[in-house]
């Protein structure tokens, strides 16, 4: 509908202003690519202080806290006000990831391909926008290090390393609620008795609830589009971290300074003293 764009599953919101939701979508990015330079900086080796190792789990946990908790609200439930508001505020910052709140609908052209897949597009492209904008981060940074004879740990190449786990940590969650979505379906309308004629029997998309579930351009997308990305996601990416992980535990590297230059982001402080690696929390979060 006009002036209307879809926020989540069966819900929309009117348009605001096209500055505005620019506006509000680039700070979100913005918020979103210094939360993770942060991230990645305490959880380098060269960080790795008991403070400091501390404070990055912490964050850890923060942003584990914020996905799961905009994954449950996400739900059509009656929430008091007060959980709504700290929602939408939640919501908005973390909007390139969970469009809950803005309405990036409200941006795209009407054309050849489906509104609700193009939204989907969006926010599946934003990790490996976001990851190309940390790389550049990362370039200047170490470019100035090295003008002004910084020492660092870290070459640009573990500096890439480490960016990529942190990215992934922080759009995991994100992009599983967007390929699953992509399966939803929902139930409108029952079989009835005459007079009374059904309008909408059978499952129904609820990216685009008038469009049926596997039929026409949503099993296009679906398959090919969703599953392969959901293979990839859920079984490669696991399996990968996994092996790699329990290859480092077998071959005793897990305090190996370059094991942690790499794998830092994700793996658990144990100890007093010494950042050490078990099996990492990616891992745990990824199986």
């Amino acid at each position: 509908m006009p002036g209307y764009g879809s926020t989540k599953p069966l819900s929309c919101a009117s348009c605001l202003k096209r500055t505005v939701v620019i506006g509000l979508y680039a700070l979100s990015f913005l918020v979103l690519l210094a939360a993770i330079k942060l991230q990645a900086h305490l959880s380098s080796t060269s960080q790795l202080s008991s403070n400091r190792s501390a404070t990055a789990e912490l964050t850890k946990l923060l942003v584990l806290h914020v996905q799961y908790l905009l994954v449950v609200l996400s739900v059509g439930s009656s929430w008091p006000s007060a959980v709504l508001l700290l929602y939408k505020a939640v919501a908005t910052t973390y909007a390139t990831g969970f469009g809950q709140t803005l309405s990036v609908d409200c941006l795209l052209p009407r054309n050849r391909m489906p509104v609700a897949v193009q939204s989907e597009v969006f926010y599946l492209s934003m990790p490996v926008a976001m990851l190309a904008c940390v790389f550049v981060v990362e370039g200047i940074t170490f470019a100035l290090n090295k003008r002004h004879g910084a020492a660092s740990d870290l070459g640009m190449r573990d500096r890439l390393a480490r960016s990529v786990l942190v990215v992934a940590f922080f759009f995991l969650t994100p992009v599983l609620h967007i390929l699953f979505s992509l399966f939803a379906c929902v139930h409108l309308d029952a079989d009835a008795s005459p007079p009374y004629q059904p309008a909408a029997v059978g499952s129904w998309s609820v990216l685009d609830t008038s469009q049926r579930c596997f039929a026409g351009w949503h099993s296009q997308w679906a398959y090919g589009l969703g599953l392969p990305l959901i293979l990839v996601v859920c079984l490669v990416l696991p399996v990968s971290v996994a092996a790699l992980t329990l290859r480092g535990r077998q071959q005793r590297r897990l305090r190996d300074p370059w094991v942690l230059m790499h794998w830092g982001s994700c793996t658990v402080r144990t100890g007093s003293s010494t950042a050490t690696g078990r099996l990492s929390s990616c891992c745990k979060r990824w199986c």
